[in-house]
């Protein structure tokens, strides 16, 4: 087996600076107790029926005053929202009316997880963990259709998470209203000894004569469902214990062809050949603790997988798809929120997926099998680790796909009340044992054992890591973007007896960077080699391995003047 290291130690400096609102008014400076909402269980069987008759709804508090957000940020609403929530063991039900006159409406398509500002929609965001940056949320239209994100990193929203809960909606002439059963078994969160609280908000939509709502007031500068402004869910009664929460989902498949042959004259039919294949493996999602998930996965299929756009590729870098998988999808920020977007040290769809030379196209490489550990420890600490292996794929006599094994593991710091630092380290092992030596041989960058990399193809002249490189990597400047002054440097040589360096990167890079909540200054240092434990150095920088430290601070919640 032959391992390459890479390492990637990148320093961020950030500085604060005061955001103004320009045109926007500052969040009012209000009482905390307006912005809460006290929650009771509840004894009444609930309905699920969009017509608010049990008992329950008539004695719950009920929020309204709902700020405009857009197209400005003073005032109440002119179509206003009344909120009610209720619970009992197995569900958290949310109710709502919201008013608007029923011709008024405004859809585009029945599509679950329809796009942003493609409908009239309800939002409720939650934050259990308090931490101003990872929530979920839950969206609803006037035509029940439904939607659902994960939010990480303050205000990004990941609309390929999907889970399961109920909801209906009674259509009435000045308003519609909603009710919402979320099982708890949907929900991450923690129950502690005394009172329990939850960060939430609910932002409304409407398309026609459009403006944006909230309860709790946002700011016109910042999204809409940025966790920053949230109001505080008390619950009276404490919530039910996560329990177990285990899912399994199997899978079997098969599948027969039969090739007919036929003479090419007569087409009188020669022979008949059938050949058959099938498949079985599944999924399985284990609740460690109620904030800490174990995915395992065998032999995935992901067919039940939604297809990628069809983009048409104009510039000279490669397309970045956003992950669908399940495996992949929840604390995804974990795992993905390092560098820029388009050089990243991890990116998921890297596994199971790969380059045939032969064809020009990229190919499905069979995955036997993976784990994934990602969630809170703590209060302050998130840890993800993630191992898959896959398998070998030839596809000819001399271009061979080598089995390879994926290993990440990162770690998250909280810092302050909205901050956090956080390192991830990433390997990949090609099992290039059982490759001849003609296969191995091969450096084409388009043919043979593909590897994980940020550079291209490199070798040395004389295969010991000693000599001059025939190919040192050029970097572009539009691959890291934007560029103020930058410095780029290569070389080779040997470190010591069995290590080879095959290539040294030196970056230096300053960039402004207008940040959402405050402008900062980044600067970055990036020293990078992809390292080889043995002294030939034929194909360096095929394997990686890489750390990096990114960090983000922010205050406990934006400055605003």
């Amino acid at each position: 087996m032959m391992r390459t290291y890479y390492l990637l130690l990148p320093i961020f400096v950030i500085t604060f600076g005061t955001v103004n609102a320009q045109g926007g008014a500052a969040a009012p400076a209000t009482a905390a107790s307006e912005y809460q909402l006290h929650i009771r269980k509840s004894a009444d069987e609930i309905q699920i029926n969009g017509i608010l008759d049990e008992p329950c709804w008539q004695t719950a508090d009920v929020l309204s005053q709902f700020h405009y957000q857009f197209p400005v940020d003073t005032g109440l609403s002119a179509f206003q929202t009344e909120i009610r929530m209720t619970f009992n063991d197995r569900f958290l039900y949310i109710a709502a009316i919201c008013h608007q006159p029923k011709e008024t409406i405004t859809f585009q398509s029945l599509k679950r997880d329809f796009a942003n500002g493609t409908s009239d929609v309800l939002n409720i965001l939650f934050d259990p963990f308090k931490d101003g940056l990872n929530g979920v949320s839950f969206g609803v239209n006037p035509l029940n259709v439904q939607r659902e994100a994960l939010i990480d990193n303050g205000t990004t929203l990941s609309f390929d998470w999907d889970n399961r809960w109920n909801s209906a909606v009674s259509l009435s002439d000045d308003h519609w209203t909603v009710e919402i059963a979320i099982p708890f078994k949907t929900l991450r969160y923690k129950v502690t000894e005394g009172q329990n609280s939850w960060y939430m908000n609910f932002v409304r939509l409407k398309l026609r004569d459009p403006e944006v709502s909230t309860w709790y007031p946002v700011p016109r500068q910042y999204a809409a469902n940025n966790v920053a402004f949230t109001g505080k869910l008390i619950w009276d009664d404490a919530p039910p214990s996560p329990g177990a929460n285990v899912s399994f989902i199997p899978y079997a498949s098969g599948r027969y062809d039969i090739e007919y042959n036929r003479d090419p004259t007569t087409l009188d039919l020669q022979k008949r050949n059938g050949t058959s294949s099938y498949g079985i493996g599944g999924d399985a999602k284990v609740a460690v603790t109620p904030s800490l998930n174990l995915d395992l996965t065998f032999n995935p299929d992901f067919s039940q997988v939604e297809v990628d756009r069809q983009v048409t590729n104009l510039s000279r870098f490669e397309l970045f798809f956003p992950e669908r998988r399940q495996f992949f999808l929840e604390n995804r920020d974990l795992f993905a929120m390092f560098g820029f977007p388009s050089t990243r040290p991890f990116f998921s769809r890297r596994i199971g997926l790969a380059y045939n030379p032969n064809t020009g196209q990229n190919e499905a490489v069979p995955i036997l099998a993976g784990a994934r550990l990602s969630g809170k420890i703590n209060e302050n600490w998130r840890i993800g680790l993630l191992n898959m292996q896959t398998q070998r794929k030839d596809w000819d006599s001399l271009s061979v796909l080598p089995a390879a094994n994926f290993t990440v593991a990162t770690l998250q710091r909280k810092v302050r009340e909205r901050s956090a630092i956080s390192a991830i380290f990433v390997d990949k092992e090609n099992a290039l044992g059982k490759l001849n030596e003609a296969q191995r041989a091969i450096s084409n960058p388009g043919k043979g054992w593909q590897g994980w990399s940020l550079t291209s193809i490199q070798r040395t002249t004389n295969g010991k890591g000693n000599g001059t490189t025939t190919a040192p990597f050029p970097p572009t400047r539009k691959s890291v973007a934007p560029l103020l002054p930058s410095f780029w440097a290569t070389a080779t040589g040997t470190l010591t007896q069995g290590w080879a360096i095959c290539s040294l990167i030196v970056f230096i890079q300053q960039t402004w960077v207008l940040c959402r909540e405050m402008p900062c200054n980044n600067f970055s240092l990036v020293l990078a080699g992809p390292f080889t434990p043995t002294r030939r150095c034929s194909i360096p920088g095929r394997l990686v391995s890489m750390a990096t430290i990114p960090s983000v601070f922010r205050p406990k919640k934006p400055i605003v003047k």
